[in-house]
């Protein structure tokens, strides 16, 4: 209730409709009532362990952002290649229940096609850093030699990630990428996909296997 001791136009202490009215060391002064906070409820064990694993696959698929839009670029109608990468991981790559999260290398999705993939592909790595691959290029229906290889290369501990979009063609049969410094004596996971020129088809992807230092 309000209060009007110099009457109805003299100044008034205490709450009036939204407003509140005071004084201070004299002076008369109003100011709005201030909204009424709701208490956040505190998440459930349910709601923590989904929004963890989501916070999970989101960070772990971030670097690898160059190679998704390439490979899921297809897919993604109505929603980002990021979006596609996550529906595709979360129900066939990721092991585990939140905290203890990670990932099944060899069902990783970075791309998705009917592009026929690279054929007896064999991986490996030289004590200057290098990857090599090399592959049949005997050909399969649907193929062509000028179909571009994807290479991507991970590295479990400090979450690197390399590798170069349209690093070579089918029909070479083989080609090589040089390790940075970054990766020098570290594991890595291996990956390829293959895409079309125009981008109109592209492979699903392909793990390699895991090089040793």
């Amino acid at each position: 209730m309000a209060k009007a001791p110099l009457g109805i136009l003299g100044p008034t202490s205490g709450k009036v409709g939204p407003i509140i009215t005071s004084s201070w060391k004299g002076i008369p002064y109003i100011r709005s009532k201030g909204k009424k906070r709701n208490k956040r409820k505190a998440r459930t064990p349910a709601q923590i362990a989904a929004m963890g694993t989501f916070n999970y696959l989101n960070k772990w698929l971030s670097p690898f952002t160059t190679y998704i839009q390439v490979g899921l670029a297809n897919k993604a109608v109505g929603k980002t290649e990021l979006n596609v990468a996550y529906t595709e991981n979360y129900y066939g790559a990721l092991l585990g229940s939140y905290p203890a999260l990670s990932m099944d290398y060899s069902k990783v999705c970075f791309s998705a096609g009917v592009l026929p993939g690279l054929e007896q592909a064999l991986v490996e790595r030289t004590p200057e850093g290098t990857v090599s691959i090399s592959w049949s290029v005997a050909y399969q229906e649907g193929t062509d030699y000028t179909d571009q290889v994807i290479l991507i290369v991970y590295e479990f501990e400090g979450k690197m990630v390399e590798g170069q979009v349209a690093l070579a063609q089918r029909g070479q049969g083989t080609c090589s990428y040089q390790l940075s410094e970054l990766m020098s004596g570290k594991p890595v996971q291996v990956f390829v996909f293959v895409a079309m020129v125009n981008r109109k088809e592209v492979s699903d992807t392909q793990y390699l296997g895991e090089l040793l230092p």
